[in-house]
């Protein structure tokens, strides 16, 4: 009985210490959770002991453990084949093993993370966009890609139950409202049997890109290639990005559909990768110049547009940045996926406002003791920011600042990153020139 006891004992020991053990033949192992991996700790940090260091050792060991991969796998199948759960917090498992983003769940329940009047200030900044560019005579077209929950709820569990009039519901009605040109690419796939989500993947296939390049390019004044003549191959050789957080390296490939087509656009920019910071394409067959701001569901989408443009920026960058005046873009467009539009409520666009000598009388000025104001040099411009009092009822969104006796048009956003880390309604944010010799104590603030 004491042998066994022993032999038990020897076999748990073993069981503890391979993975350790095993730890230096894992250090190239793959990351497959999309995060760096825990660095080494140091013992000194500016000349004092490390108060952390034990719990930053700790999450090195866990990141760098043997087999790390297989036991995240075995957790993964345990939760998911006997209590149907998902094991990675960043993911929701759906019917017949789909995946979801964890972080699309408030807008499924219609959980509102920003208010009506964020709404409002939110299409009232992107029609500001919009006069932008058509003063310049240049195209603006706004789009939301849809959540796949949104357009797929049958794969959701039961006990997910969806919400009605959420952020994207108000965003759009505001936007309709403002006047704004909107590409509803959910009523687009909405009214389709198909599905042209993937089951692993958090986008759209080749196929529903195309849809969207289709819808989008309908609400621009410019003609465009609609590829009537494409067709689509059916391969399951796609690498999912949800799968691959889910099921670590042993994720299982997605169904895609590859166009059949002859593009012949060329991607000219340094980085050449579809999901680069900044990416330009030529193409000697398409017409105009177009300045593209994206996400990651253009990943699939660019080939598109890349080929229906001559010229082609795809941009990632956030907030925008517009020059509409520079002669070189003559269609302008702004795609953000639903799960992020709380966004663009937190970072007023980068666009140079243009000075007028008055204002309409209804504009009444502000008590200077009833905002907080200030300033910063930023893209070669002068950024000045604040926000209203809480106690200051101010119901319109037509804000203005005065700067050594001309008016400059704000955006109605509350600059989330430079004044603190809430989501507030009540900002005002506008970009100028370094010219002017901005003295906030002089600046003066009016509201209709």
């Amino acid at each position: 009985m004491k042998a066994k006891n022993n032999i038990f004992i020897c076999i748990f020991v073993i069981l503890l210490t391979v993975p350790s053990l095993s730890m230096p033949f894992f250090f190239n192992a793959v990351n497959t959770e999309k995060r760096e991996l825990a660095s080494f700790p140091e013992i000194m940090n500016d000349g004092k002991i490390n108060s952390s260091f034990t719990s930053d050792f700790d999450s090195w060991i866990n990141d760098r453990i043997g087999f790390r991969n297989e036991l995240v796998y075995a957790e993964t199948l345990t939760e998911k084949n006997i209590f149907g759960n998902s094991a990675v917090s960043d993911i929701v498992l759906g019917k017949d093993d789909w995946l979801f983003y964890s972080d699309t769940l408030d807008d499924y329940f219609a959980n509102r993370t920003i208010s009506d009047k964020n709404a409002e200030n939110i299409a009232t900044s992107l029609k500001m966009v919009q006069d932008h560019c058509e003063e310049a005579g240049v195209d603006f077209v706004f789009t939301i890609v849809p959540n796949k929950n949104t357009l797929y709820p049958q794969y959701m569990k039961d006990y997910y139950l969806s919400g009605s009039d959420g952020n994207m519901e108000a965003v759009v009605k505001a936007l309709k409202e403002k006047d704004v040109n909107y590409a509803d690419l959910y009523s687009a796939f909405a009214s389709r049997d198909e599905v042209y989500y993937q089951r692993y993947d958090s986008h759209w296939n080749y196929e529903g890109a195309l849809i969207g390049y289709r819808t989008v390019m309908n609400c621009s004044i410019n003609e465009y290639n609609d590829f009537d003549d494409i067709s689509f191959e059916k391969k399951e050789d796609w690498e999912p990005d949800l799968a691959q957080m889910f099921y670590g390296v042993h994720m299982p490939d997605d169904i895609q559909y590859y166009p059949v087509y002859e593009f012949d656009y060329e991607i000219v920019s340094k980085e050449k990768e579809s999901d680069a910071l900044r990416l330009k394409t030529e193409c000697e067959s398409g017409k105009g110049n177009a300045l593209i701001f994206r996400d990651s569901f253009m990943n699939t989408a660019y080939i598109y547009f890349a080929q229906n443009f001559e010229n082609a920026t795809f941009s990632r960058s956030y907030p925008i940045k517009i020059d509409a005046g520079d002669g070189e873009t003559d269609t302008v467009i702004y795609e953000i996926v639903e799960r992020n539009l709380k966004l663009l409520c937190e970072k007023a666009p980068v666009i140079k406002a243009k000075a007028c000598d008055e204002i309409t009388e209804n504009h009444k000025e502000v008590n200077s003791e009833s905002y907080r104001i200030f300033s910063e040099e930023k893209n070669k411009m002068t950024h000045i920011y604040g926000y209203f009092d809480e106690n200051l009822s101010v119901s319109g969104n037509d804000i203005y600042v005065k700067v050594n006796d001309r008016f400059y048009k704000a955006f109605p956003i509350y600059e989330k990153e430079l004044l603190d880390d809430k989501t507030s309604d009540n900002g005002f944010s506008v970009y100028m020139d370094t010219e002017n010799d901005v003295q906030l104590d002089k600046v003066k603030v009016f509201v209709d």
